[in-house]
């Protein structure tokens, strides 16, 4: 079983060092990993260090999409995989797999774990489905739900999303890629709104001027509440300075 991913960040390093470990006990093969250049931060561990630990080839996203068009390769996982890939390379393979943060048709498009705080959602989720042409489409193959609590931030809930996200992967990989018995379960419909990096942007600029119910502007500030030295919401002072607004919010338990 030929498998070969294109990881990125923690649920990516977990998912690659399983494959790994696999690879170990002769379950599975990998012929290359491909991961980015940057792939390493404060809050997450070095997939290109994992990789050159175990001898696996390191290509990185810039170069020529011929790169990574291989023959002999059963599966390919995009996890945690921020790149679109082109025609070329998703007409050669049988099976693209790909990992998406949300319970899909909803929250189509980047972003999908702040989205789902900033919409006011009570649940959310990860998806395994099959890639085609179109974003976050193809069929459905896999999915699993967590519940999003009241002092949930966008970090918080990536963290439990992670967890879902490994544990589902392991279980796609034992009970339905090594045993053959891979389902599809239906194709994802296309009447989903389509959630842009445009649009993420927008949404994070705060107007001083606009009434808003307090309940949406707590969702907004979790929603885009992550990690200390990232981005976050932000309003635009009298005196024209930019102010960058986060929360922390604690429960009495």
């Amino acid at each position: 079983m030929r498998i070969i991913p294109f990881a990125d960040h923690k649920i990516g390093y977990d998912c690659v060092e399983y494959l790994l470990h696999l690879e170990g006990i002769g379950k599975v093969e990998i012929p290359f990993l491909v991961t980015t250049s940057n792939n390493e931060n404060n809050w997450w561990p070095s997939l290109a260090s994992l990789a050159s630990e175990k001898s696996i080839l390191i290509f990185e996203p810039d170069k020529p999409i011929d790169d990574f068009i291989f023959d002999d390769i059963d599966f390919v996982f995009l996890i945690s995989w921020k790149y679109l890939m082109p025609k070329s390379f998703v007409n050669h393979y049988d099976v693209i797999i790909n990992l998406h943060y949300s319970l899909l048709p909803k929250f189509r498009g980047v972003y999908p774990v702040n989205w789902a705080i900033i919409e006011g959602e009570e649940k959310t989720g990860v998806t395994f489905h099959s890639i085609n042409n179109c974003i976050d489409r193809g069929h459905l193959l896999a999915q699993r739900e967590v519940d999003i609590v009241e002092n949930d931030t966008s970090y918080s809930l990536l963290q439990k999303l992670d967890i879902i996200a490994f544990d589902l992967f392991q279980a796609i990989i034992t009970e339905q890629i090594l045993s053959g018995n891979i389902c599809f379960i239906n194709v994802l419909p296309d009447e989903s709104a389509y959630y842009s990096r445009i649009k993420f942007n927008e949404k994070a600029k705060l107007s001083l001027q606009e009434n808003m119910k307090i309940g949406d502007i707590l969702n907004i500030l979790r929603g885009y509440t992550f990690k200390d030295g990232t981005s976050s919401a932000y309003f635009i002072g009298r005196n024209g300075k930019k102010y960058w607004v986060s929360i922390d919010i604690k429960s009495d338990e």
